[in-house]
């Protein structure tokens, strides 16, 4: 079940893609005063092969029909009115030190993350509105708002504009050919004193030199790549300014929310980690379809952004709240008064007297003194992936680093060789301060930072250190408090979103007062994008002679079945306490647990045995769970007093190496499972808690929960053309889903790239399959050595203030006009709101040898979407790709607890070139590849 299978199924992919064909008969004009997009006849000469029938063709099976009218947050961008053509030229920008040196300041390789993409986005900006100034006669006597710059390599202007050779060189002299206000943002390109710019600007000889604006040939490749780029461009000219923090495709503002005029919503503030969360937005130029009958759109995204960034405040004030949040952050709260950074601001610095001296991070910087060393540089570490400064440095050279270490000797032991006047001496550390910058250090029990240089190193004191503004938190740093901000309070309702997006055309973009966009004619609607979609019907979900079909509509859609379609039959189980839970407590959820078992027609041949187990006694646990497996135990099912307990990931490791089922609950979830009704009557409807612990420990036990068919009626309509029978034929019967997903580390840090630590832990490749059921899987996760889009659906009238009530249906589905051109996709909602609004999810067809209709594709990815068995609700994934992701996650997990048990944290890893993950993965993998497969719920 390994190799020959994986190598077929990835050896038969193609990602090799075919235009759609328009279909044949149009769609109903929609309602309101705005057309749908795409609404004049394809231009004749482009090709379009079809590799399956359009959904309308006329050739499915399915009824459903484009009925629903629905808004996107796409803005249709008009390019009617820009010249025919559009020049595109190259440029090379060289800074000159006082020294000599002579550097290149935009290339796009150099930098250091995101910060320093940061300075050299507002750097490059001040240099470019000097260039067209400088040299007129190249340019028309053009400003530099009359042309395009993409702050990399690459200008654009008006066919015929430019007039230069085929290579033009000149300087501009600092600082006298620049403005005194932009002197300070350029000098930020180099860490030397820059006295001038050499510019180089060079014609491009290949068909990329020249853009084509109008149809047919904007639409033709590399054309029409390129007109994606040049429009980028153009958009982002209004927020390539120091107001604005730029990272790709995502803007936000230096202080505040980009959309808060009246200080309403400001950044959140999560003064206990140190952090705030910051609300921007992403945009990006897209080449749709457009309706069926059209030619393609040119349409601009965009999506509201929230990230988390590290505040502007000294590193002595982030090191107390480090400290005081140890345990657990103590949550966010909204920004009042002055509280952006205490309105610091690095251009205008002033001196750099200490403002750290405060009496709360006194104490919390003495607890230091009582903390192990292992606490300590707990406490520190996160400084190594933040970027700082020094205060006593000027303003106008302003140098960021990054500590790679620290010492912790004392401060009168820290020395290093002086050389001032021709002399040089041996000093500490503390005397160069006090002599040389006049500064006496006040926390002698703190350690140096150490900024590590090529053939040297350099000492900071921490107290003299500032933490800079626009670093955002990586990924895998970011505390659990902070998560639960961002998927908490900050989570819109749709109608929110549509007036964020309205507020960012307006305000952040200006798309109808911005020089760069009336100079080339670009013209944007406000207001988003019209189309019409299908609400695909459920499935049926059916257990025995049981059956139900769940509702599409506002209402979440749930599966209701009081049965199971194959209960388990279970030889024996294995109750494992661990710790604080007591005999008295098992035995009444076990009491409980075997009349739910009768209520569901599940059997048990033998007693249930009871063992008992520390959370953290590996050795006793493994013994359990051998016994279990040689007994030919059913389940290992264990009991802690705490949901998120070590003993979790235990089991889970012990269950990959044995290959023994084991279920985990909580102490208060397995109280809630005890014994109900009198006389052994049941009730009619068993609580959702008991449910769900049902459902899922029938999966792990073997059984079957409910199996899904395709309906014949909903809503008193029919589904299909044919009996449905034979569709249920066509798509299940014979048919095998596989499910891959990957689970990688998070991304390393700075410090870590700069020398040469690998990061230990490997990919981790999920793996599902169906077996002979499309809601029967198995799976395995297997090692590997070393889905994003940003598309928002909402309805064309908002009914209610509820969640629920503002997002699009279940079932949700678009399949031609807001795909993306060349590509075989549709976007599908399987999910229902609970909070916030609907992500909906794209979907590629890569190869399609049946040769299903999308429309069938789309039904049946929906109706997978219905086969995760526990939760009876739709997750936004079908249940293979769901289970795929569950088992890469799981597979990580196994591997970092692994780690744990061998102390991995004592291998050297500092050469990268050595196999560090050598001495485990053999090991783990051998272990993994021995698990019995029949334990085919694992991923559960």
């Amino acid at each position: 079940m390994g190799d020959d299978l994986l190598g077929s199924i990835m050896g038969g992919m193609s990602t090799s893609s075919t235009p759609r064909p328009t279909a044949a008969r149009g769609e109903r004009p929609p309602l309101g005063s705005r057309p749908p997009i795409g609404s004049r006849p394809p231009p004749a000469n482009i090709s379009q092969t079809a590799i399956f029938a359009d959904g309308n063709s006329g050739r499915d099976i399915f009824t459903t029909k484009s009925d629903e009218l629905i808004r996107v947050n796409m803005f249709s961008v008009d390019t009617s009115g820009m010249p025919p053509v559009i020049e595109k030229f190259h440029l090379d920008l060289y800074a000159v030190s006082k020294k000599g040196k002579v550097s290149m300041v935009n290339d796009m390789k150099t930098g250091h993350g995101d910060l320093s993409n940061v300075r050299r986005l507002w750097g490059l900006m001040n240099i470019w509105k000097h260039i067209p100034e400088k040299r007129r006669d190249l340019f028309s006597n053009l400003s530099y708002s009359q042309c395009v710059y993409d702050c990399g390599s690459a200008f654009y202007v008006e066919e015929g504009k430019y007039v230069g050779q085929s290579e033009e060189q000149f300087d501009l002299s600092l600082p006298e050919d620049v403005e005194p206000s932009r002197l300070s943002a350029i000098n930020q390109l180099s860490r030397g004193v820059i006295v001038k710019i050499i510019v180089k600007i060079m014609r491009i000889s290949d068909e990329a030199a020249k853009i084509s604006t109008q149809p047919p040939m904007v639409y033709e490749s590399p054309n029409c790549n390129e007109m994606v780029r040049f429009l980028e461009a153009a958009f982002s000219q209004a927020t390539n300014t120091r107001d604005y923090f730029n990272f790709g495709n995502s803007t936000f503002h230096r202080s505040s929310d980009v959309t808060d005029d009246n200080q309403l919503d400001r950044s959140c503030q999560i003064d206990s980690e140190g952090i705030e969360i910051k609300t921007g937005f992403t945009k990006s130029i897209r080449l749709v379809n457009g309706n069926a009958g059209g030619e393609p759109q040119f349409v601009m995204m965009i999506d509201v952004r929230r990230s988390p960034f590290y505040q502007e405040s000294s590193v002595l004030k982030f090191m107390a709240k480090l400290i005081n949040s140890q345990g657990g952050g103590r949550g966010g709260r909204d920004n009042g008064g002055n509280r952006y950074g205490g309105g610091r601001d690095r251009y205008n610095r002033g001196d750099y007297r200490r403002d750290d001296d405060d009496a709360d991070v006194r104490r919390a910087l003495e607890k230091l003194q009582r903390m192990s060393a292992d606490q300590v540089r707990k406490v520190l570490e996160p400084l190594r992936s933040i970027a700082v400064s020094a205060k006593h440095n000027s303003a106008d050279r302003m140098k960021l680093f990054f500590l790679s270490e620290f010492d912790f000797r004392n401060h009168e032991d820290v020395t290093f060789e002086f050389s001032k006047n021709g002399e040089s001496k041996i000093i500490t550390v503390d005397e160069y301060f006090r002599n040389e910058k006049s500064i006496n250090l006040q926390y002698n029990y703190l350690p140096y930072g150490i900024e590590r240089k090529k053939d040297s190193v350099s000492y900071h004191p921490l107290e003299l250190l500032d933490i800079e503004r626009g670093q955002r938190v990586k990924q895998n740093n970011i505390p659990p408090a902070v998560h639960k901000e961002m998927t908490g309070k900050f989570s819109m309702i749709p109608e929110k979103h549509l007036e964020r997006y309205t507020k960012i055309l307006r305000d952040v973009l200006k798309v109808h007062n911005q020089k760069t966009l009336r100079a080339f004619g670009i013209k944007i609607d406000d207001e988003p994008i019209m189309t019409h979609a299908k609400v695909l019907p459920p499935p049926v979900a059916r257990a025995g002679i049981e059956a139900c079909q769940p509702r599409n509509d506002p209402e979440r859609p749930q599966i209701k079945l009081n049965k199971f379609a194959n209960p388990a039959k279970l030889s024996a189980i294995t109750f494992v306490c661990f710790d604080s839970v007591s005999e008295k407590d098992v035995k009444h959820f076990e009491s409980g647990l075997l009349s739910y078992m009768n209520f569901y027609k599940m059997e048990l041949s033998k007693k249930p045995v009871l063992e008992y187990c520390g959370e953290k006694d590996e050795q006793t646990l493994r013994n359990i769970m051998l016994r279990a497996k040689s007994e030919k135990n059913s389940l290992v099912l264990g009991i802690t007093k705490d949901a998120k307990s070590d003993a979790h990931d235990l089991l889970k490791l012990l269950e990959a190496e044995t290959g023994q089922q084991t279920y985990h609950l909580s102490f208060a979830i397995a109280m809630k499972c005890g014994p109900m009704g009198k006389e052994g009557r049941m009730p009619e409807k068993l609580p959702v808690t008991i449910q769900n612990v049902m459902r899922k420990f029938n999966l792990k036990a073997g059984g079957l929960n409910f199996k899904i068919e395709v309906p014949s009626r909903c809503k008193n309509q029919a589904v299909c053309t044919v009996d449905n029978r034979s569709i249920d034929d066509k798509l299940f019967k014979k048919t095998m889903f596989v499910g891959f997903e990957l689970s990688h580390a998070g991304a390393t840090c700075l410090y870590d790239r700069q020398y040469n630590i690998v990061c230990g832990v490997p990919s981790i490749v999920g793996f599902t399959y169906s077996l002979g059921i499309s809601t029967d899987l198995g799976g395995f996760p297997y090692l590997q050595k070393p889905r994003e889009h940003k598309l928002q659906l909402f309805p064309f009238e908002f009914h209610g203030s509820k969640p629920n009530e503002q997002n699009v249906k279940s079932g949700t589905c678009i399949e031609h006009s807001v795909t993306s051109r060349g590509v075989q996709e549709f976007v599908l909602v399987s999910q229902s709101a609970v909070i916030g609004t609907l992500r909906p999810t794209k979907y590629s067809v890569l190869r399609n040898d049946m040769k299903w209709s999308l429309t069938e594709v789309s039904h049946l990815t929906y109706f997978l979407a219905y086969g995760h068995q526990v939760s009876y609700q739709p997750p936004a994934v079908p249940d293979i790709l769901y289970a795929a992701e569950n088992m890469a996650k799981r597979g990580r997990n196994n591997f970092k607890t692994y780690q744990k048990l061998q102390a991995i944290s004592r291998v050297d890893r500092r050469d990268a070139n050595e196999d560090v993950d050598g001495q485990i993965m053999d090991g783990l993998t051998a272990k993994f590849e021995s698990v019995d497969l029949q334990c085919k719920q694992y991923w559960a």
